[in-house]
Parts: C-alpha cells; sequence; structure tokens
C-alpha cells in the first residue's frame, strides 16, 4: 500500500503517512484503530505484539505503565514540595531577619527622636 492510499483510507494526508514513516512523527491514539483498519490487520499486529502474548500479558503492561507513571510523578511532586518548602523556609527567614533589623531601627530613632526632643526643651528652657 502506498502513502497515498493509506492517507484516502485515514484522514491524514500523504506528509503526514510520510513523517510516520521516517520516524519524524507517530500516529495519535485515535489513529491507531483506523490505521489497523485501512490496512486490514488487528491493532496488536500493528503495534508489534505477538500473538502467542495474549490479551492478559498485554493488559498487564498496559497496567504498569501507569504505576511507573505515578511514581514518577510522585517523586516529582515530593522534590518540588522540598524545593517549594526549602524556598519557603528561606523566604520566611529573610522575613524575620528584616523584621528583627526593623524593630531595632524603630528603637533607634526613638531614641534619638527622644534626645532630640529633650536637647530642643534644654536649649528652649535656658535660653
Amino acid at each position: 500500500m502506498t502513502q497515498d492510499q493509506l492517507a484516502e483510507k485515514t484522514p491524514v494526508t500523504p506528509k503526514t503517512v510520510s513523517r510516520w514513516e521516517n520516524g519524524k512523527t507517530i500516529p495519535g491514539t485515535d489513529m491507531i484503530p483506523k490505521i489497523a483498519e485501512a490496512l486490514g490487520i488487528s491493532i496488536a499486529d500493528l503495534l508489534g505484539q505477538d500473538a502467542a502474548e495474549g490479551q492478559d500479558a498485554a493488559e498487564e503492561k498496559r497496567d504498569k505503565k501507569p504505576d511507573i507513571l505515578n511514581t514518577k510523578i510522585d517523586s516529582l511532586s515530593e522534590e518540588m514540595r522540598g524545593l517549594y518548602t526549602l524556598e519557603l523556609k528561606s523566604f520566611i527567614g529573610t522575613l524575620e531577619r528584616r523584621i528583627r533589623i526593623q524593630k531595632k531601627l524603630t528603637v533607634v530613632i526613638l531614641a534619638v527622636t527622644v534626645i532630640l526632643i529633650a536637647i530642643m526643651t534644654y536649649r528652649y528652657w535656658t535660653l
């Protein structure tokens, strides 16, 4: 079957079929049944599954893939949570340092203000 013939039997262009053949792209999961039907073969044959493997083995493989993905997503999530926790702790630490500095500056400003008021009062009364 030519690329043009396969393209006619499936809703794609010959260029798309060419990209599949050259490995530049792969067909979407929605296209697999249509391609298998156009070629007159089973989906298992199209995907290269061994007929002796059986449906149970294929389902078992299918069931394992999501577990692997979920494990990777969970570990990524844990890493991201760790990074966010570190970032948050760092941010909180920075805020606490700034608050301590602001409190010290407030005390110094109040002390200077009191001293200036005392000096001005003394000068007023002594003149």
